[in-house]
């Protein structure tokens, strides 16, 4: 049965891209059937029922529906669609171009650089992303840049910076290694700096980020449009949304969509022209695989791959294995609130029985859980699609991100193998 769940994930992937069908409907009908050979006690008699039945009532298929990031994605894109349809962000953008002379090289560089200080100083990789994302889609669609690079340069910044100790994903990995007896320090940090500096430079190099002037006269810019009132009072509710994430550690769905509300009672942006800025097709195939991946997880697709590794562990091959457990776990788990808290721990135990120091295997765990993260499964991977504009194929962005994830796992795997990350 485990094998067969992940034969199923690999071919709604696939017929969903041959056929040009939204993932996540593919996804939520898939978990539907295989939960007809998934067994369940069903209430309280105890008794083995498929969780699609009538008794088994679906209740384990449904709950795949992330309702938290649902409304993270409903509430980011909603909030950022009123500054789009309000020319908010576009104004922005143009100040941003402004500010490195009109030369779109260098944009993907100054996005990096946004989302790195950004999640740097609080949010952490999820609502770091979720602030930067929009911008970053609106520079590619306004310059011409690919939008997936522009992605990839958000993605990049926001983890290269949101493993700082002040932040939740930081503070998580840090602690339950102290709970173990090892002090992590600035080293974390440090360590997915340089990996993920070096993830944003491969891609520069790969995508040729400086042949984005070629063929086109660099004419600096003498003046920028100024911001009305409205645009300026977005830009304040906006602020006062990152504050509120930052210094109150506030739910950023709740708090995006408390804001596009309050930008709307004052007229920023008509309720038609909002909603109709909000990707419900990218919100359904992203909260839609999550039905069928949590069927994966639940019928022990994920830990079959997990299991499968395992007796490959030594003195060599322990770090880079580690890695490749925490991206499979990520894709299907939170990075913060079940694989770092599950695997940390088993790192520092498997350590300890291998006369090996931990850290190298808890970097590994913390690597590949992120590396993984932006895979279209996850929360940041979801707001990234999100963030795109209806002009962008979707699909076939789904799949970059997919593959993206995948091989730079697979990537990741081999430098730490060869001790090229990691051992700081």
């Amino acid at each position: 049965m485990e094998l067969t769940v992940l034969l199923v994930l690999c071919l709604v992937i696939f017929i969903a891209y041959k056929r040009n069908i939204n993932t996540g409907l593919l996804g939520i009908v898939a978990a539907f059937v295989l939960g007809f050979f998934i067994l369940v006690p069903a209430g309280k008699t105890g008794l083995m029922v498929p969780i699609s039945s009538a008794a088994g009532k679906a209740k384990l298929i449904i709950s795949g529906w992330s309702s938290s990031m649902f409304l993270t994605l409903l509430g980011v894109t909603f909030l950022f669609g009123i500054a789009k349809v309000n020319r908010t962000l576009e104004i922005l953008t143009k100040k941003i171009v402004f500010l490195v002379n009109g030369k779109k090289s260098l944009l993907p560089i100054v996005v990096f650089l946004i989302a790195f200080v950004v999640s740097a100083i609080g949010p952490g990789p999820v609502n770091g992303m979720a602030i930067v994302a929009p911008i970053a889609a609106q520079i590619a669609d306004s310059e011409g840049l690919n939008p997936f690079f522009m992605m990839i340069a958000s993605y990049a910044g926001n983890l290269a910076g949101g493993l700082a100790p002040i932040t939740p994903s930081g503070f998580v990995a840090s602690s339950y290694a102290q709970k173990g007896g090892v002090d992590l320090g600035y080293n974390l940090l440090l360590n997915m700096f340089i990996a993920f500096t070096l993830t944003f430079i491969v891609t520069y190099i790969l995508m040729k980020g400086w042949k984005a002037d070629e063929g086109c006269e660099v004419k600096p810019q003498q003046t920028v449009e100024k911001m009305n009132a409205v645009n300026w009072f977005t830009l304040g509710v906006i602020a006062l949304v990152i504050m509120a994430v930052i210094f109150g550690n506030y739910n950023i769905g709740l708090c995006a969509l408390t804001g596009a509300v309050l930008l709307m009672l004052f007229g920023a942006a008509t309720e038609k022209e909002a909603l109709g800025q909000i990707p419900w097709g990218t919100i359904l195939m992203v909260c839609g695989m999550g039905v069928l991946v949590n069927i994966v997880g639940y019928a022990g697709g994920i830990k079959y791959l997990t299991d499968a590794l395992t007796p490959y562990i030594n003195e060599t091959t322990a770090a880079p294995i580690m890695l490749l457990s925490g991206a499979l776990m990520s894709a299907v788990a939170s990075a913060s609130g079940v694989v770092m808290p599950t695997l940390i721990p088993v790192a520092i135990q498997l350590g300890s029985n291998l006369g090996l120091d931990p850290k190298p295997l808890i970097y590994g765990i913390v690597l590949g859980a992120h590396f993984s993260c932006v895979s279209p499964f996850s929360t940041v991977g979801g707001l990234a699609l999100g963030a795109l504009g209806n002009n962008v194929d979707k699909q076939k962005m789904f799949l970059y991100f997919l593959q993206f994830a995948i091989g730079s796992t697979v990537v990741g795997a081999i430098l730490v193998y060869f001790k090229l990350l990691l051992y700081f």
